[in-house]
């Protein structure tokens, strides 16, 4: 199974990965998640860690981002949801030992302005970048790298929480047949994030055989989009024929979200 990754762990690196092994940064959390009220400051915790064995500089800083295709769509994109002006994170840069761990405030600062409800966002970016020498060429010379690790974590805040449970308007769209297994596509016309914490696909040949359910992550729809979260089909299906898919999504409304089609395998 397959669905979208939030949390990113980037290394841009032109060496060998054995020139960067000594360090591996990471975070305690791949989301960071409040409310906002006018006036008021929201103070969250993030933990840096380096399981490596070298020690690095950090640096730490707060983006927007848009949704593009339903997919995050990074590049400091400012939009009248953007959460990124609002951030504060201290300590911004530290030096991080090897097997030591930096716990980092991030301040969400709602100010006075008057909201509109719904759910606003950015993303918290954890980035160590330092100098690493490639291996000594035959004549003796070497050379040095810029190795670059990033992680990446969402940060949502609400304006004006929803009640729960929440409304009946979360959809199934499509459910089409990829080179992979399946594409469930879900749209969220809600100006709110919303959580599908249990979801599941089930293939039941029409021929009569037996049913097999492929069970499904909890993941996060986007407000406002559409996106496809893909399947993985587990080979056993492949010849069973004409069958009936069912998609089926609980994201904490009254009543569950059911989608069916008929392909064949």
């Amino acid at each position: 199974m397959k669905t979208p990754q939030f949390i990113l762990a980037l290394a841009l690196v032109a060496a060998p990965l054995g020139a960067f092994a000594g360090v591996t940064i990471g975070v305690d959390k791949a989301e960071l998640i409040t409310d906002l009220a006018a006036g008021e400051k929201r103070v969250l915790k993030l933990k840096v860690t380096n399981s490596g064995t070298e020690a690095t500089p950090v640096t730490v800083y707060a983006e927007d981002w848009q949704i593009t295709n339903g997919e995050p769509d990074f590049n400091n994109q400012v939009h009248p949801r953007a959460l990124g002006r609002r951030v504060t994170l201290a300590p911004a840069s530290f030096a991080l030992a090897a097997g030591a761990a930096q716990e980092v405030t991030v301040v969400v600062d709602a100010g006075n302005e008057a909201f509109v409800p719904g759910s606003y966002w950015a993303a918290v970016f954890v980035q160590s970048a330092r100098l690493a020498p490639t291996a000594i060429k035959a004549e003796g010379h070497g050379s040095q790298m810029r190795i670059v690790e990033r992680i990446g974590v969402l940060l949502f805040a609400d304006s004006a929480p929803e009640a729960k449970p929440l409304p009946d308007d979360i959809a199934i769209t499509g459910i089409t047949q990829t080179k992979t297994g399946l594409g469930v596509t879900v749209s969220n016309p809600s100006p709110y994030m919303r959580l599908a914490t249990s979801a599941s696909v089930s293939i039941t040949p029409l021929s009569g055989g037996a049913t097999t359910k492929i069970p499904l992550r909890a993941f996060r729809l986007l407000p406002g989009a559409t996106q496809a979260i893909a399947v993985d089909v587990p080979a056993s299906v492949a010849g069973v024929g004409r069958s009936s898919v069912l998609a089926v999504i609980d994201y904490g409304a009254q009543d569950l979200v059911v989608g069916e089609a008929r392909l064949t395998f």
